[in-house]
């Protein structure tokens, strides 16, 4: 897996507790904030909370619900390509030069598709980030530096 998906979905301890009270009080908060329920809203705050869910567990033991990092990658893709779709349906399907980066229409809106929707698909269907199935030794040389006792041993005092 590459550095990033290491990094984020390792199992640190210390992304555990610094992001798991954040989307816990996200959780409890985002009924509260609702103003008017119908179907859509309803719907909305119960992915969000599937996804926050499965955030925490995830997080909170990597080995034993690795499946759930999945199911919070398939919701970014879901997100982005409904994102993208709604861009598209509200320019008359047509792409126009953005204005700005920051500006939401839908050449941004497929580039965010592309760049973050598309390894977040990966992921949820494969497991990981790159294409290629990675072996026992396979992976970035520096990354099992830092992490193998073995090579730290001979920098302890």
């Amino acid at each position: 897996m590459a550095v990033f998906g290491k990094t984020l979905f390792g199992g640190s301890r210390f992304i555990c507790w610094s992001l798991a009270p954040a989307v816990l009080l996200f959780l409890i908060g985002l009924p509260l904030l609702v103003t008017k329920w119908n179907p859509v809203t309803e719907l909305l705050v119960a992915a969000l909370w599937v996804t926050g869910i499965c955030l925490i567990l995830g997080m909170l033991s990597p080995a034993r619900f690795g499946w759930a990092f999945r199911v919070v990658c398939a919701m970014v893709f879901l997100c982005y390509a409904a994102y993208a779709l709604s861009a598209l349906a509200g320019s008359g399907w047509k792409l126009k030069k953005p204005l700005s980066r920051s500006e939401a229409n839908p050449v941004n809106a497929l580039i965010g598709l592309v760049t973050i929707g598309g390894p977040a698909l990966m992921y949820a269907a494969l497991g990981r980030f790159t294409l290629r199935k990675e072996t026992q030794g396979d992976g970035d040389e520096e990354w099992d530096e830092l992490t193998d006792d073995d090579d730290q041993s001979e920098f302890r005092t």
